[in-house]
């Protein structure tokens, strides 16, 4: 292993080394244990140095979400996530099921919760949108809330869902009667009111 950036590649807060396979692999100093650990590995020197440097800054300015706590899949997460959440009735536990099986996990549920980008997220939900109108707005909202327990949880920094109005459910429009329908109906109304002459 060739060992780059400082002595023997270490640094005071993290190190970089360059694998036999020329990939840079990055350790950074875990905040909570003050051990070493790894960040992964990446193609070049200055993806590593770029990633180490805005982990020492996410630290010190009170945005660190391990990396490791968002390799859990949505799956996993939004499966204990409705028991975590009291009160909840029985018909909106059921609900709840039934949007994560039918709409939320096959298309999404495979991703870890860290790596669930705004594009997924918005693709996902027009795609539903063009299939489902009605359940598309209650399917957003609860991947809403699973996304912002999961940046309360530190599991990520922040939540996918960023598509504006989406968690909204369009009601049908009602019907609104026309002036001469209005005249037409007070008409009727009127001449049943009136009493026959004799």
């Amino acid at each position: 292993m060739q060992a780059k950036g400082g002595e023997d590649g270490r640094r005071s807060y993290g190190a970089i080394d360059q694998l036999k396979s020329r990939r840079w692999h990055v350790r950074y100093r875990d905040p909570a244990s003050g051990k070493q650990l790894s960040g992964g590995t990446f193609p070049t020197q200055a993806n590593a140095e770029r990633w180490l440097a805005a982990a020492q800054v996410d630290q010190a300015r009170g945005a660190w979400v391990d990396p490791r706590a968002g390799e859990v899949l949505l799956r996993d997460y939004a499966e204990q996530w409705p028991a975590q959440h009291t009160g909840l009735r029985e018909t909106t536990l059921a609900e709840y099921r039934h949007l994560l099986d039918r709409h939320i996990l096959p298309a999404l549920g495979d991703t870890p919760i860290g790596r669930l980008t705004p594009g997924a997220a918005r693709a996902w939900h027009s795609e539903l949108h063009g299939r489902h109108r009605a359940t598309a707005g209650v399917a957003y909202r609860l991947l809403s809330a699973i996304a912002h327990t999961a940046v309360a949880d530190e599991r990520t920094v922040r939540s996918p869902c960023q598509v504006k109005g989406a968690g909204s459910t369009a009601s049908p429009e009602r019907p609104t009667a026309s002036v001469a329908e209005v005249r037409a109906a007070a008409d009727t109304m009127r001449c049943a009111t009136v009493s026959p002459s004799r």
